[in-house]
C-alpha cells in the first residue's frame, strides 16, 4: 500500500514534555508503516474547493481495520510492564512522593497539545521524529495566544495544517500562522464556504503556494516512522441539509502511534456520527477522543461513544460561553460510558505524551505557557480555578541534575531542544560543572524567560560528566 507522505521541512529541535500526570497502560500488538519511496507532487491552487475531487491526490482503498488495543486500567504511575495489571490509586501521593514514583518514557515519543484557544478548537501534534502538524486554529481573538504559544515550543515550521471545516472558531488563526510560520502542506475538507474570511484564508495560501489535499475517507498519510493518520471522513457524497453542512463534512482522522490513537471530529454531528457507525466501526475504536463540536448536545451520541470506547476524552470551549458548551446531557453521555473528560475552559492548555504504550497527561493553566505551571492530573482530582496560574513543579518530576544528564533528558525539559542541550553538554567539557542554575544563562539561546520557566526543572549536582 502505498503511503502519502507530506512537509517539506523538519523541525529538528522537537520539544517533549517534562512532566508525567497521568498514566494510561494499553497493550496490543503496534503496527509497521514503512516511509514513501518519494514526495507527492505539489497540488495545483485552482483545485482549491472542490468538493468531489482530491486535487488530483490519490486517495487510497480502506485497509483492513486497524483494531485499536484496549486500554487495561487507569492510574498515576507508570506499570512496570506494558499490559501488566494495575492498581488505581484513589489517593495518589503527593510532592516529592510523586515524583520519586513517576516515569518517564525512555524512548521516542508523540506529544499532542490540545490548547486553550477559547471558544474553538486548537492542536498541535508533534512526532517522534520532529513532524508537527496544527489541527484547527482557533477564533481570531485567540490568534495571539495560539502564536505565543507555539513560539515557546520554539517552532518555526508546520509540516502539515489542517483545517477540519470553514468556521472561524476553527481557522480564524490559519492566515497569521502562515504569515509567521511557513507551513508545507494543508489538509482541507474542501467544503467551499462564502465568507470573507475564508477567501482570506484561500488567498494567503495561493501567494504561499502551499500544496492542497482535499481529505476524503481512505485516505492514508504516513506523518512519520510508526506514525499513521488515517481519514474518516468527509466521504461522498457529501452531506447536504442537515443542521449545518460544513459542521457536518469536517475533516474526520484517525492519528494512530503503535498501540496508542487519537479520534479528531471537528465539528461533527448526528448526521455524521450515523454515517461513520453504519461503516467500518472498527475504525472509530481510540484511546483519546477529541470531544466534537465543543461538547454540543447535538454530537457524541451514546453510540458513538460506545463505537468509539475512549478513555480520555478533551473538549476544546471557552468559560460561560453563549452556546452553553459543554451540554449537561453530553458530560452525562461520557459519564455513563466512564469516560475521563477534561475541558480547556478548566483545565488550561492539555498536553499529552505518549511512547505508544502509555500516555501521560498534564494541564497547564492558562498564561502557564506550554509547560510553565504544569499541574499534575489524575482520575477524581478537582480541576484548577479558571484564573489559576501555576501548581507545584516538583510535585510533577524529580529536578534534573544538569552537571550529568544527557542529551535525552536535557530535551525533556521546557524549552530545551536538541541544538540547546548540545550547548549544555559542550559548555560541560569546555568549562567543567554548572556550580548555579542561573550558570546556564552562558548558554546561547536560552533566554531569561526560558531560563525562568526551567528553574523548577533542573538543579547543578556535585561533579560533571562528560
Amino acid at each position: 500500500m502505498t503511503q502519502t507522505p507530506f512537509g517539506a521541512r523538519r523541525y529538528s529541535d522537537h520539544l517533549v514534555a517534562i512532566a508525567c500526570l497521568l498514566t494510561l497502560v494499553c497493550c496490543g500488538s503496534s503496527s509497521v508503516i514503512k516511509r514513501p519511496p518519494a514526495p507527492a507532487p505539489a497540488l495545483p491552487s485552482a483545485a482549491r474547493g472542490a468538493s468531489t475531487a482530491d486535487l488530483g491526490s490519490r486517495i487510497e482503498k480502506p485497509a483492513a481495520p486497524h483494531e485499536a488495543p484496549e486500554l487495561q486500567s487507569v492510574e498515576a504511575v507508570v506499570a512496570s510492564e506494558p499490559g501488566a495489571p494495575l492498581v488505581v490509586l484513589e489517593n495518589p501521593p503527593r510532592g516529592d512522593d510523586m515524583g520519586g514514583l513517576l516515569g518517564m518514557p525512555s524512548g521516542p515519543v508523540l506529544v499532542v497539545h490540545f490548547i486553550d484557544v477559547g471558544q474553538g478548537d486548537g492542536a498541535l501534534i508533534q512526532t517522534p521524529n520532529g513532524k508537527s502538524i496544527l489541527v484547527d486554529s482557533g477564533p481570531p481573538p485567540a490568534t495571539n495566544r495560539l502564536l505565543r504559544y507555539l513560539s515557546d515550543l520554539e517552532l518555526h515550521h508546520i509540516d502539515l495544517m489542517i483545517t477540519s471545516h470553514p468556521h472561524l472558531d476553527h481557522f480564524g488563526g490559519s492566515v497569521a500562522v502562515m504569515r509567521e510560520l511557513t507551513v508545507g502542506a494543508i489538509l482541507d475538507s474542501g467544503y467551499v464556504h462564502e465568507t470573507p474570511e475564508y477567501a482570506e484564508y484561500l488567498k494567503q495560501i495561493e501567494a504561499d503556494k502551499i500544496p492542497v489535499k482535499i481529505a476524503r475517507r481512505g485516505r492514508k498519510v504516513t506523518v512519520d516512522e510508526g506514525v499513521l493518520l488515517e481519514v474518516l471522513g468527509p466521504e461522498e457524497p457529501l452531506i447536504h441539509g442537515s443542521r449545518s453542512d460544513a459542521n457536518a463534512n469536517s475533516v474526520i482522522f484517525r492519528l494512530t502511534y503503535k498501540d496508542v490513537s487519537f479520534l479528531f471530529v471537528g465539528d461533527a454531528e448526528e448526521d455524521t456520527e450515523h454515517r461513520l457507525l453504519r461503516g467500518e466501526r472498527s475504525k472509530l475504536k481510540t484511546t483519546v477522543l477529541k470531544v466534537a463540536h465543543h461538547g454540543s448536545a447535538y454530537a457524541s451520541s451514546d453510540d458513538f461513544i460506545r463505537a468509539a470506547r475512549p478513555r480520555l476524552a478533551v473538549a476544546s470551549y471557552s468559560k460561560n460561553n453563549v452556546y452553553g458548551h459543554p451540554a449537561p446531557p453530553t458530560v452525562e453521555r461520557f459519564e455513563r460510558a466512564g469516560v475521563h473528560l477534561l475541558g480547556t475552559a478548566r483545565d488550561g492548555n492539555i498536553v499529552m505524551i505518549t511512547d505508544g504504550t502509555k500516555i501521560q497527561v498534564f494541564t497547564v493553566p492558562r498564561g502557564g505557557g506550554p509547560y510553565g505551571g504544569a499541574r499534575l492530573w489524575y482520575p477524581g482530582r478537582p480541576a484548577p480555578p479558571a484564573s489559576a496560574g501555576g501548581g507545584d513543579p516538583n510535585a510533577v518530576i524529580r529536578k534534573v541534575d544538569v552537571n550529568h544528564a544527557s542529551i535525552n533528558e536535557l530535551t525533556r525539559l521546557p524549552g530545551i531542544g536538541q541544538k540547546i542541550a548540545e550547548k549544555i553538554i559542550e559548555y560541560r567539557r569546555t568549562h567543567g560543572r554548572f556550580h548555579l542554575v542561573e550558570d546556564l544563562s552562558r548558554i546561547k539561546g536560552l533566554s531569561k524567560r526560558k531560563l525562568d520557566n526551567l528553574r523548577p526543572y533542573v538543579e547543578c549536582g556535585p561533579g560533571v560528566s562528560p
